[in-house]
C-alpha cells in the first residue's frame, strides 16, 4: 500500500513538470528565396527617381542645378535640357551661353563648348536623315536623291548618356509607338517557347532586377556559352556578311538576291563567289547558325555584326526589352589613300583614335534602357561616345522587313571622306555633377 502511494506521487510529480515544460520548437521548413547573387546592384528604387518632363534628366538633378522640371527646355534655346549637359556642354539655364547674341541651338555655337569632329561624306542608299541625327551626331544635308546622300556631320567625342536603372518591366510600352520594337519578324524569329527559355536561363526573380541588370546578365549568360562561328573573324578572306545580302518580301519569304553592284560599280562575282560553295556559308547552314534569332539561341552561336545585333535583338524581345537595329559606317575608307590622307591634318592623339576600330560597317543594336535609347555593342552596352572608331549612324529599322542592303552595297566600301577636321571647344564648358 505504501509502495503503491509512493508510485502514485512519483508520477504525479512527473505530469506536473511535463506540464509546465514547454514542447520543443518544430524545426521550421527552409524558405527558398529566388535570388539573383550574380548581380551586384542593389533593387532599383523607382521612388526616388521621377522624371516629370520626361528629357531624361531626374527631376532630382534638375532641382540641384536649378532647372524647371516642368520643361525639358528650360531656357527654350532649342536643346533639351538633356542634351546641353551631356551632348554639347553649354548652359541649359542660359539660351545664349557666351552671351555673343546667337542661340545656343545654332549649329556653330552647338560646337564651341565641347570637342567636335567635322566630317563632309558621301554614302549611297539606304539611309535615314533623320536617324542621323541622335545623340552623338549632328547632320546637315547638303545634296540628296534616292541613290546618294551628301552631308556634313558632326561627331561629338565627349558626349556620354545618364543610364537610369528603372525596374525590369515597370514601363509601359503598349503604345503603338512602342509596339513595333518589340515584334517578331523573320529573321528576329521569337516565340512563346523562346521567350520562356530566355527567362529560364538569363535571369530569375525580375522583380528585383532593374532594365539595365536583364540587359547585362545577357551578356554574362552568353560569354563562355556563345560560339562566334568558323569564319566570321577570319581576317584572311572577306567573310561574306548575310545580312548585306538578305531581303524580305511582302509575304515574310527570306530572299538572297544577287548584289548587281559594288560601291566602285563593279560587279561582285566572281570574285566572291568560291565563297558561296564554301560549305560554312551554305544558306541551311547559316540560317541555323547566324541568321535566324531563335535558332542561333537554341543553338547558342551567331556570326559577325548583323548576326550578333539580329542574336541580342532577338533576345531582349522576346523578354519585353524594346530594340532597333542600326548600321553605321566609319568616317573613312581605310583603303582609299587619297582619303587617308585627309587624317593627317588632325592632331595625333585623334587620328590614333579614328584608326583605332576603324574597318568595314557595322551593325549595332539599340535598346530602350532606363528610359532612353542605349546603342548596345557586341558584349556591352555604350553609354559613351569617345570617339572610339567615330562611326556614323546612317539608318535605324524595327524590322529587317523594312531595309535592304543588298540591291547596292556589296562587299565594297560604300562611303566617301571629302573633308573632315577637328575643333577643340572655344568657351567654357558647362560641366553638371551628377552622380
Amino acid at each position: 500500500m505504501k509502495t503503491n502511494k509512493i508510485c502514485s506521487i512519483f508520477f504525479l510529480i512527473i505530469a506536473l513538470f511535463t506540464a509546465c515544460t514547454p514542447a520543443p520548437a518544430p524545426t521550421p521548413t527552409p524558405t527558398t528565396v529566388p535570388t539573383a547573387t550574380s548581380l551586384p546592384r542593389p533593387t532599383p528604387t523607382p521612388i526616388v527617381y521621377t522624371d516629370i518632363d520626361h528629357d531624361g534628366l531626374s527631376d532630382q538633378n534638375e532641382a540641384k542645378i536649378g532647372l524647371n522640371p516642368n520643361s525639358n527646355d528650360s531656357d527654350e534655346d532649342g536643346l533639351t535640357d538633356y542634351d546641353e549637359i551631356t551632348k554639347y556642354y553649354t548652359d541649359p539655364a542660359n539660351p545664349d551661353s557666351d552671351n555673343d547674341g546667337l542661340l545656343d541651338s545654332e549649329w556653330n555655337e552647338r560646337q564651341e563648348h565641347t570637342s567636335t569632329l567635322y566630317v563632309k561624306m558621301r554614302i549611297i542608299t539606304p539611309f535615314n536623315t533623320e536617324s542621323m541625327n541622335d545623340h552623338f551626331q549632328d547632320i546637315n544635308v547638303i545634296e540628296e536623291n534616292k541613290n546618294n546622300l551628301l552631308f556634313e556631320l558632326i561627331f561629338y567625342p565627349d558626349s556620354y548618356h545618364i543610364v537610369e536603372e528603372l525596374p525590369f518591366g515597370s514601363i509601359d510600352y503598349t503604345t503603338q509607338n512602342f509596339q513595333k520594337f518589340l515584334e517578331p519578324d523573320p529573321l528576329m524569329n521569337f516565340d512563346d517557347e523562346m521567350t520562356s527559355m530566355v527567362q529560364g536561363e538569363i535571369y530569375s526573380n525580375s522583380q528585383d532586377l532593374s532594365d539595365l541588370d536583364v540587359l547585362e546578365s545577357m551578356f554574362r549568360w552568353e560569354k563562355g556559352r556563345v560560339k562566334m562561328m568558323p569564319g566570321t573573324t577570319d581576317k584572311s578572306k572577306p567573310y561574306p556578311e548575310p545580312f548585306l545580302d538578305i531581303e524580305i518580301t511582302e509575304e515574310d519569304e527570306i530572299t538572297f538576291p544577287s548584289t548587281p553592284i559594288m560601291f566602285s560599280g563593279k560587279p561582285r562575282e566572281p570574285e566572291y563567289s568560291q565563297f558561296y560553295s564554301d560549305e560554312l556559308h551554305n544558306r541551311e547552314w547559316q540560317m541555323e547558325n547566324i541568321i535566324l534569332g531563335k535558332e542561333m539561341f537554341l543553338n547558342k552561336s551567331h556570326g559577325s555584326c548583323g548576326s550578333t545585333a539580329n542574336f541580342h535583338s532577338t533576345i531582349l524581345r522576346s523578354i519585353g526589352i524594346p530594340t532597333r537595329i542600326i548600321q553605321t559606317v566609319p568616317v573613312v575608307n581605310t583603303s582609299s589613300t587619297s582619303q587617308m590622307k585627309l587624317l593627317d591634318e588632325l592632331p595625333n592623339n585623334v587620328k590614333s583614335s579614328l584608326l583605332s576600330q576603324m574597318g568595314y560597317n557595322h551593325f549595332l543594336v539599340e535598346a530602350f534602357i532606363g528610359g532612353r535609347w542605349i546603342r548596345v555593342n557586341n558584349n556591352t552596352y555604350e553609354d559613351r561616345f569617345e570617339m572610339r572608331g567615330a562611326f556614323i549612324k546612317i539608318i535605324e529599322f524595327d524590322s529587317w522587313k523594312n531595309v535592304s542592303f543588298a540591291r547596292t552595297w556589296g562587299y565594297n566600301r560604300p562611303y566617301e571622306l571629302i573633308e573632315i577636321d577637328y575643333n577643340e571647344p572655344i568657351h567654357k564648358s558647362y560641366i553638371h555633377n551628377l552622380n
